[in-house]
């Protein structure tokens, strides 16, 4: 809240005739009376000094001794306070004690053209710029690397360190304040550039982007720059961060994908590898099975049995390779589900990694019926071989003779 002694100079400023700031005392052409009388006390409750001129001439009367309706110049000394300021309007408030306001207002203010007081809502197009132009000279102190004192302001001066350095002197004038960016732009450029989402990225892009528009400025113009051109600004920093966030989500989704790849490739690995294994000792099997087999008439049993033991190993075999399609059809499913889910989710990436999908699917099908049918086909020659073998073999050659004995004495005829 401001204080009662101010309040009560700023009425008093309100009903003067012509109140002006002259080096620092505030001139007041007032008509005496108890409504000002009593302001002016609670002014001198403040330890602010007076003189008081009747026609032009100084006066040892005070303002309270006078006839009620004279008319009087009432000349207030010290406006040199840093907490409460009397100017003329929006550009000597700039200009005070060497741009003091440039980055933050005093705590109490009056400017008088604008007829605005510091507790009041502004409504003066000046005062709306002025508001909106320190909210500009927040943004940039949050967004320096470094900030350092600068002669002639007392906001400083900005260091943006990027793909070179900027220095960003907080100055500007009234002048500058009639071309300041809409508060929509200022509030949404802040919101854009701090955000927590790629926070560090954001800052980066952000001074990367104010390099690039005011390295070739003068230093004195730059933040008028910035001021005037704060929107263009805030496009360019939204055009560079969807290339950066495109370029991540891209490389995110890369690695994402390339992990769910590697995932997929043990698994197929796995299936593949495992069936392969108990497969081909399958057809070995059944060779040694054959090899087993015996011409003789009288061995059809065993040969009957090792035949019997053939065909075991083969629906065996079956049932393995009909495990491994399942197997392969369940992965392949389960890729099909990521790939639909990156295709929805960011279907520009999806387009990029649509090579390296393509040779996931083609490996994914050939182990589903490439390397099943290859087996298969070796199953049915070793199990036809064995078919082969028993049929060839089976009761063709009489078992062998046991020699008889001879009488001793005989003679071979």
């Amino acid at each position: 809240m401001p204080s009662a002694a101010f309040t009560s100079l700023v009425e008093l400023c309100r009903i003067s005739r012509a109140p002006r700031v002259a080096g620092t005392d505030l001139i007041l052409e007032l008509t005496a009376s108890s409504h000002a009388v009593a302001l002016l006390g609670a002014v001198e409750a403040d330890r602010w000094n007076y003189t008081v001129k009747l026609g032009g001439v100084e006066t040892t009367k005070t303002f309270d001794r006078l006839a009620e309706g004279a008319e009087a110049e009432l000349i207030v000394h010290g406006m040199t306070r840093a907490q409460q300021v009397v100017a003329n309007n929006v550009g000597t408030l700039l200009r005070f004690n060497q741009g003091a306001f440039l980055g933050s207002p005093p705590a109490e203010f009056y400017l008088i053209n604008e007829n605005h007081a510091s507790w009041e809502a502004a409504k003066h197009d000046d005062v709306l710029a002025y508001e909106r132009a320190l909210k500009v000279v927040d943004w940039v102190r949050r967004l320096a690397d470094v900030m350092k004192e600068k002669a002639g302001t007392a906001a400083g001066e900005a260091v943006i360190l990027a793909t070179r350095k900027l220095n960003l002197p907080l100055v500007y004038d009234v002048g500058a304040l009639s071309h300041v960016a809409p508060l929509e732009d200022i509030e949404g450029i802040d919101a854009d550039v701090f955000s927590e989402h790629h926070h560090d990225a954001r800052i980066d892009i952000a001074k990367r982007v104010l390099v690039r528009f005011f390295d070739s400025v003068p230093e004195a113009d730059r933040f008028a720059g910035v001021l005037r051109r704060l929107s263009e600004v805030r496009q360019a920093f939204l055009a560079d961060f969807d290339v950066y966030a495109s370029e991540f989500n891209f490389d995110k989704a890369r690695e994402d994908f390339e992990r769910k790849k590697l995932d997929f490739q043990v698994k197929i690995n796995a299936a593949s590898t495992d069936v392969m294994n108990k497969l081909i000792a399958i057809p070995v099997g059944q060779g040694l099975l054959a090899s087993q087999m015996k011409p003789e008439i009288g061995m059809e049993l065993v040969n009957a049995s090792l035949l019997f033991a053939s065909v075991i190993f083969a629906v065996v075999a079956v049932a393995v390779l009909v495990t491994q399609i399942n197997t392969l059809l369940l992965i392949r499913a389960e890729w099909r589900i990521e790939k639909e889910l990156l295709n929805e989710r960011a279907s520009p990436t999806f387009g990029r990694l649509k090579d390296m999908i393509g040779k996931l699917e083609h490996r994914l099908n050939f182990n589903i019926w490439c390397v099943p049918i290859a087996l298969g086909l070796l199953l049915a020659a070793s199990t036809a071989m064995t078919f082969v073998v028993a049929n060839k073999l089976t009761g063709t050659v009489a078992p062998p003779v046991p020699a008889t004995a001879k009488p001793a004495g005989a003679v071979t005829p």
